[in-house]
């Protein structure tokens, strides 16, 4: 077992498989086999009362384990965050629901055989698998699926399938309707203070028409960017639009692969949002692991 020894510290830190051992105590970090490449700060505050010094002057470490190489970096390295919005910043399910419903209520009065294949669940599902197949090259295009899905329900059902695009519009303007989770707010006033935020999201959500607006500088749509996370493709282009090399950006998100695995994939460092305690799956490190975004904006104390 490989371990690493932290200097510049009152104590010399021993980074080992789950543990860091402080002076000759073992504080464990979490189980498992490997370590967790998060903050230490985030385990050290059971240590305050022990040695307030350690707690205070440990920022960023880095270890290597076997064939793995968890990297840090000085908090004054990051110089913009990059942020995931579905279920990162608002919870994405019950806008989805009422946007259908939204567009249910116009496909009744507008093209009511439509409605009614809209609602019968193996039809819906057959329709949008075969626009799924028919349109392999557009899977990064959540809104050009649904309404290419829209269109041939209309079509089957004996309605103008020119009235798609009018339906989609219905169901978007509904969908950009989001309610923030408590508290986000306030933490993107807080990072903002201190970092260029960039929104990065598969979704069609645009977060200049939401309550977030006001903290972000750009935001980056798989539609309009070509792909979809986790391709660093989509990365890339965020950096290079803050003009950033990849090591001085994090990126912030819930989904495992799609943001945590993937933006570290592109080079940034990265936090994954899991208030549900999900199990991480990939071989590589665990990130940095928080449930809400304000533990972001308490670590950079802004």
């Amino acid at each position: 077992m490989n371990n690493t020894e932290t200097q510049g510290l009152n104590h010399p830190v021993h980074v080992i498989c789950g543990t860091a051992r402080i002076g000759s105590e073992d504080i464990a970090l979490r189980s498992g086999d490997v370590l967790v490449a998060t903050l230490v700060d985030a385990y050290m505050s059971v240590y305050k009362g022990k040695d307030q010094s350690i707690s205070q002057r440990m920022r960023w470490w880095q270890a290597k384990i076997g064939h793995h190489t968890l990297l840090s970096v000085d908090e004054d390295h990051i110089q913009a965050i990059t942020l995931d919005l579905d279920d990162t910043l608002w919870p994405v399910a019950p806008t989805i629901s009422a946007a259908e419903q939204d567009l249910l209520h116009w496909l009744l009065v507008n093209t009511p055989e439509t409605a009614k294949l809209t609602q019968i669940t193996e039809v819906k599902a057959a329709i949008r698998q075969s626009v799924l197949e028919k349109h392999t090259f557009k899977a990064h295009d959540l809104g050009f699926l649904r309404c290419e899905v829209i269109r041939e329900t209309m079509r089957l059902a004996g309605d103008d399938p020119q009235l798609a695009n009018e339906a989609y519009a219905v169901f978007d303007a509904a969908r950009q309707r989001v309610t923030l989770y408590e508290g986000v707010k306030e933490a993107l006033a807080r990072l903002s203070t201190k970092f260029r935020l960039v929104a990065i999201s598969n979704g069609t959500a645009d977060v200049f028409v939401t309550p977030a607006a006001p903290y972000f500088h750009a935001a980056f749509k798989a539609h309009e960017v070509g792909v979809a996370k986790p391709d660093v493709k989509i990365y890339q282009a965020a950096t290079s639009y803050l003009a950033l090399d990849a090591d001085q950006v994090l990126h912030i998100g819930d989904d495992a692969h799609a943001d945590a695995w993937g933006a570290r994939e592109a080079g940034l460092y990265t936090v994954w949002i899991n208030p549900q305690d999900h199990p991480w799956t990939h071989d590589s490190p665990q990130p940095w692991t928080i449930r809400h975004l304000s533990e972001v904006a308490d670590h950079f104390q802004v």
